[in-house]
């Protein structure tokens, strides 16, 4: 009697199921390294895309930016330094880095079109224009020679 190890089918199915995990190990990997590059990229284009937003909201006030930039870095965890390493180590990639710009300028403009659609749902000032301030000098009504007189006298 065979055993099983010495079957022939198994002989032929082996060398199959060891190809075949291998093959789903290396799409496992690779799948893996692609989703690790695209959080990486979502997490860093999301802070550079708000930081661009900032850039043209304190337009006028470059220390207000300043410090908008290193609490928001500060906030997501992300270094200044990283952002340039991440744009350095990929800039010779064109294919990963036209999907970072790519997804930084989506983001900037969803962002956009929510605070555009905020300012727009915001409503409008209707208040009647300043009424003309009265005046805290007494109004001289009647003159009698050439003093004022105030009250009016009788």
């Amino acid at each position: 009697m065979k055993t099983w190890i010495k079957s022939v089918w198994v002989k032929r199915l082996v060398p199959l199921v060891l190809l075949a995990a291998v093959w789903w190990g290396y799409q496992w990997q690779k799948t893996s390294r692609i989703e690790a590059l695209r959080a990486e990229a979502d997490r860093i284009g999301q802070v550079f895309a708000e930081v661009w937003i900032a850039s043209g909201t304190y337009r006028d006030s470059s220390d207000r930016f300043i410090a908008y930039r290193d609490s928001l870095l500060a906030a997501r965890g992300v270094k200044r330094e990283e952002i340039e390493e991440y744009i350095k180590a990929h800039q010779d990639e064109t294919e990963i880095y036209y999907d970072f710009t790519r997804t930084v300028s989506d983001k900037v403009d969803s962002m956009y079109r929510i605070i555009d659609s905020v300012l727009k749902a915001q409503p409008k000032d209707l208040t009647v224009v300043a009424k003309k301030p009265t005046d805290s000098t007494p109004r001289i009504r009647k003159r009698m020679g050439s003093v004022p007189i105030y009250p009016e006298q009788k």
